[in-house]
């Protein structure tokens, strides 16, 4: 029971961050390695494609569903 509710708030937490359309430094979830993050993820909900995990940007680069985002991103840093 226990170990559902701490679930359950870890994955409320990560989903406001994730969700909340800012992407704060000081973020618990930036700690971890291969973190998403909230620009990240923001792409997914802006453009309908890709990054879909808001938690871990694995599962989108091994399945390859990041690589607009990627595009986007050095678009971005040309102009």
């Amino acid at each position: 029971m226990y170990a559902g509710i701490i679930w359950f708030l870890v994955r409320i937490s990560e989903s406001l961050d994730g969700h909340c359309g800012y992407e704060f430094s000081f973020s618990m979830w930036r700690l971890m390695p291969l973190s998403a993050g909230g620009c990240y993820h923001g792409f997914h909900h802006s453009h309908n494609t890709g990054n879909y995990g808001s938690f871990s940007i694995l599962w989108d680069t091994f399945f390859g569903t990041n690589r607009d985002y990627y595009k986007y991103m050095q678009e971005v840093e040309e102009f």
